[in-house]
């Protein structure tokens, strides 16, 4: 899995795939781990559903994300005192690869 170098110091993510700040095709979840909650990415609702619905706690479903994802970065958002968060971003290589990974997480099954 590839990681960026988490001492240093950024408020957003690019994608390792295509350099996209934003929304792009391999963005797999964006997750505020500060508040654990999900903000983006092509499990978004998938992620929602299953943390409302399934017996499992957020951490538990992070791993499951994390062992569909091809790429990992961390960062910290800082938006004035007492208001900042750690986000985690999860990506895959492409857009056939979200598709698939949404599959499987929707289904509740840990494999690829």
């Amino acid at each position: 899995m590839i990681t960026d170098d988490e001492d240093e110091e950024r408020e957003e993510s690019s994608c390792p795939f295509c350099g996209s700040t934003g929304d792009c095709p391999h963005l797999l979840l964006l997750v505020d781990k500060t508040f654990q909650e999900v903000s983006g990415g092509v499990l978004f609702d998938a992620f929602n559903a299953r943390l409302s619905s399934d017996d499992i706690s957020f951490d538990e479903l992070l791993d499951e994300v994390d062992s569909l994802a091809d790429a990992y970065d961390r960062y910290n958002f800082e938006d004035g005192p007492g208001s900042s968060s750690t986000y985690e971003v999860y990506y895959v290589s492409s857009a056939a690869r979200a598709k698939k990974a949404k599959s499987v997480f929707a289904a509740g099954s840990k494999r690829p």
